[in-house]
């Protein structure tokens, strides 16, 4: 999850909460959190395996799942 409190970012995955420094805006955070999974070996959670999958494709980063026609089809529609 990315929130916003007391004026910062923060990202929190794995019930670890970071605030991230020099960030000012929302896609940065965004890809801190995507980098934050990688980083420490988490996995996405279940529930949201297709956000991530979506959010990695918009960011042009290589899917780490098998690819879902859900998310093949909303991107499709995205890109028309």
């Amino acid at each position: 999850m990315v929130f916003l409190a007391q004026g910062s970012y923060w990202v929190k995955a794995d019930n670890a909460p970071v605030k991230i420094q020099n960030v000012s805006c929302f896609d940065d955070c965004i890809q801190f959190l995507i980098a934050f999974f990688f980083t420490f070996n988490v996995s996405y959670a279940a529930e949201l395996r297709i956000v991530f999958g979506l959010l990695e494709r918009v960011m042009n980063i290589p899917p780490t799942m098998r690819r879902s026609a859900v998310v093949d089809d909303f991107w499709q529609q995205l890109r028309d």
